[in-house]
């Protein structure tokens, strides 16, 4: 039978494979996240740059100028918040 000694020490060692497994986990899962995030930044501005033109403020109905600033403030928040549901709200404000 082995000593306490040694039972420790493989506690130990496991205790710190399983820490560093978990860390990796969470490196990789947030890396994941990372990548998600720029896709959707750079899907969201390569669809803008096609429907920027049908939602230029400057030939709409001046009564509807502020209604359409505060969606587009809405938009770019959700955006920044990384809130994919809240953009396609806004957005789809934006397009009716």
């Amino acid at each position: 039978m082995r000593r306490r000694s040694e039972r420790q020490q493989d506690f130990e060692t496991l205790k710190q494979t399983l820490y560093a497994a978990g860390l990796s986990t969470v490196k990789a899962a947030k890396a994941q996240e990372d990548m998600l995030t720029t896709t959707l930044e750079a899907l969201t501005d390569a669809y803008e740059a096609q429907a920027m033109p049908q939602l230029d403020g400057a030939s709409m109905d001046p009564d509807l100028q502020p209604i359409f600033e505060v969606l587009l403030a809405e938009r770019k928040q959700a955006l920044s918040q990384g809130n994919y549901a809240g953009y396609v709200d806004a957005e789809t404000k934006l397009q009716h």
